[in-house]
Protein backbone atom coordinates (compact mmCIF):
# COMPACT_ATOMS: atom_id res chain seq x y z
CA UNK A 1 0.00 0.00 0.00
CA UNK A 2 1.41 3.63 -0.64
CA UNK A 3 0.92 6.17 1.98
CA UNK A 4 1.07 10.27 1.44
CA UNK A 5 2.84 11.99 3.92
CA UNK A 6 2.74 15.60 4.28
CA UNK A 7 3.47 19.00 5.71
CA UNK A 8 7.07 17.58 6.56
CA UNK A 9 9.10 19.82 7.80
CA UNK A 10 11.57 20.87 5.25
CA UNK A 11 14.57 19.54 6.97
CA UNK A 12 13.59 15.88 7.13
CA UNK A 13 16.09 13.23 5.38
CA UNK A 14 14.47 10.41 3.35
CA UNK A 15 15.96 8.34 5.98
CA UNK A 16 14.59 10.04 9.06
CA UNK A 17 11.12 9.64 7.00
CA UNK A 18 11.72 6.26 6.15
CA UNK A 19 12.74 5.61 9.87
CA UNK A 20 9.79 7.17 11.76
CA UNK A 21 7.61 4.35 9.84
CA UNK A 22 10.01 1.66 10.17
CA UNK A 23 8.21 1.22 13.77
CA UNK A 24 5.06 -0.22 11.70
CA UNK A 25 6.59 -3.01 9.83
CA UNK A 26 8.92 -3.17 7.01
CA UNK A 27 9.47 0.08 4.54
CA UNK A 28 9.49 -1.43 0.67
CA UNK A 29 9.67 1.98 -0.43
CA UNK A 30 10.72 5.86 1.12
CA UNK A 31 10.46 8.41 -1.87
CA UNK A 32 10.74 12.07 0.20
CA UNK A 33 9.72 15.03 -2.91
CA UNK A 34 12.44 17.26 -3.57
CA UNK A 35 13.22 20.38 -5.37
CA UNK A 36 14.93 19.14 -8.84
CA UNK A 37 17.03 22.14 -8.88
CA UNK A 38 17.77 22.84 -5.15
CA UNK A 39 17.49 19.40 -3.93
CA UNK A 40 15.11 20.32 -1.37
CA UNK A 41 12.34 19.18 0.42
CA UNK A 42 8.98 19.79 -1.12
CA UNK A 43 7.53 18.53 2.28
CA UNK A 44 6.00 15.81 1.27
CA UNK A 45 6.57 12.14 -0.05
CA UNK A 46 5.66 8.71 -0.10
CA UNK A 47 6.10 5.59 1.99
CA UNK A 48 5.18 1.95 0.66
CA UNK A 49 4.26 -1.03 3.28
CA UNK A 50 2.38 -3.69 3.47
CA UNK A 51 -1.05 -2.92 3.91
CA UNK A 52 -1.77 -4.32 7.83
CA UNK A 53 1.55 -2.39 8.67
CA UNK A 54 0.45 0.49 6.19
CA UNK A 55 -3.05 1.24 7.78
CA UNK A 56 -1.46 1.11 11.70
CA UNK A 57 0.95 3.36 10.33
CA UNK A 58 -1.69 5.57 8.79
CA UNK A 59 -3.39 5.66 11.96
CA UNK A 60 -0.74 6.24 14.50
CA UNK A 61 0.92 9.01 12.85
CA UNK A 62 -1.54 10.60 10.91
CA UNK A 63 -1.56 14.33 13.18
CA UNK A 64 1.46 13.48 15.13
CA UNK A 65 4.51 15.76 14.91
CA UNK A 66 7.67 14.90 13.54
CA UNK A 67 10.50 17.53 13.77
CA UNK A 68 8.26 20.37 15.14
CA UNK A 69 5.23 19.84 12.29
CA UNK A 70 2.12 18.06 12.66
CA UNK A 71 2.30 15.65 9.55
CA UNK A 72 -0.74 14.51 7.56
CA UNK A 73 -0.63 10.91 6.74
CA UNK A 74 -2.89 9.31 4.36
CA UNK A 75 -3.65 6.03 2.04
CA UNK A 76 -2.11 7.77 -1.60
CA UNK A 77 -4.90 6.82 -4.26
CA UNK A 78 -4.36 7.41 -7.96
CA UNK A 79 -6.00 10.65 -9.43
CA UNK A 80 -8.83 8.33 -10.91
CA UNK A 81 -9.63 7.60 -7.28
CA UNK A 82 -9.65 10.69 -6.02
CA UNK A 83 -12.65 12.45 -4.43
CA UNK A 84 -13.30 15.54 -6.55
Amino acid sequence: MKIFVCNLHYCITEHELCFAFKGFGAVHKCNLIVERDTGKSKGYGFITMDTPDALVAITELDQKTICGRRISVQEWLPRKDRAA
